[in-house]
């Protein structure tokens, strides 16, 4: 079973209602500039890092136009240096490739040991949106809907300003 059919399954068993929109691949943030706004959705960005001996990992969603500071990120997980993993950890861990991390991928069965940090700036906005771990569509749901998908998951997840 591909990703986007286990996704698509997986927020209809839950009765969350998704829009499907189709665009050209988003390889960075700097290219949904302004696209994330005709959608209706506010601008996001999804890392994934880790610590540096490989056995934690971080994934930490912030609003498209903040700056992404790993340094206070590190302190705030209590680590001396965060880095990016590699394509290999971010296949394995969340199932997708750079350019296309979302937190949907936290649905996968191998994003276990991993810690989520949200911008909780995003979630006021009526919808929010994310690649469904392939970067030519965005899934754009109901923020209400999503804060439910966010409390079933496994993953410890915290909420907060960023």
């Amino acid at each position: 079973m591909t990703f986007i059919t286990q996704l698509s399954n997986y927020l209809q068993t839950h009765h969350y209602a998704f829009e499907v929109l189709e665009h050209e691949a988003f390889h960075t943030v700097e290219a949904t500039l302004g696209e994330y706004e005709k959608m209706g959705i506010p601008e996001n960005k999804s890392l994934f890092l880790r610590d540096e001996k490989k056995k934690r990992f971080f994934l930490v969603v912030i609003a498209g136009e903040k700056r992404a500071d790993l340094k206070s990120l590190a302190e705030r997980f209590g680590e001396k240096r965060l880095s990016f993993c590699s394509e290999k950890t971010l296949a394995e861990k969340l199932n997708t490739t750079p350019g296309a991390v979302s937190p949907f991928g936290l649905i996968s069965e191998s994003a276990t040991n991993l810690e989520v940090l949200f911008d909780e700036d995003l979630l006021q906005n009526s919808h929010i949106g994310f690649h469904p771990n392939l970067n030519t569509q965005t899934w754009k749901m109901k923020t209400e809907d999503f804060r439910k998908f966010l409390s079933l998951l496994t993953q410890s997840i915290t909420i907060s300003p960023l």
